[in-house]
């Protein structure tokens, strides 16, 4: 094997993309050739184990039309399909005349959050200005401490 094989073999990225996609459907191809090779075999094992007799008595009756499938599988694909559409239909009607479907959330003082996190004000404060930042928790699920590597207010706009 010469050096400039060993290198494409180790590292595929060194391929030109047409050559990677070249090797990609020439494989997907053996993979499908060598499934179709196995095929005769698994027909067999199938049929050995009854699948197909089985499949005979419980679906096609010796071969005859079973009316009571031929009629139900329609009305079950027309059951659904009427109800999707007036699931989509209410949901349309429910919105239509809003911009967003969401709730407005009403804004939150700094002493209410800093409450439902169990944390001081200061706390709360310094976690409000921090824009990235790693909450340390007590056992008690106390925040105790707050590591951050930038403030928010201190970062600057890409130019």
């Amino acid at each position: 094997m010469t050096p400039t094989e060993r290198q494409l073999i180790d590292n595929p990225g060194n391929q030109a993309p047409a050559q990677r996609t070249m090797f990609g459907v020439l494989t997907a191809i053996a993979w499908v050739v060598y499934a179709y090779l196995w095929l005769p075999l698994v027909t067999a094992v199938v049929w050995y184990l009854g699948l197909k007799s089985a499949y005979i008595e419980l679906y096609l009756q010796d071969h005859r039309i079973d009316t009571f499938l031929v009629l139900v599988i329609p009305l079950i694909v027309l059951v659904v399909a009427l109800v999707l559409l007036g699931w989509a239909e209410y949901n349309r009607m429910r919105f239509q005349n809003r911009d967003d479907r969401r709730m407005i959330a009403d804004n939150v003082s700094l002493d209410d959050m800093a409450h439902g996190i169990g944390a001081t004000a200061a706390f709360a404060q310094q976690l409000q200005q921090t824009r990235n930042s790693v909450v340390h928790m007590s056992e008690a699920a106390v925040p105790v401490t707050l590591s951050s590597s930038h403030s928010f207010n201190a970062m600057q706009p890409a130019t």
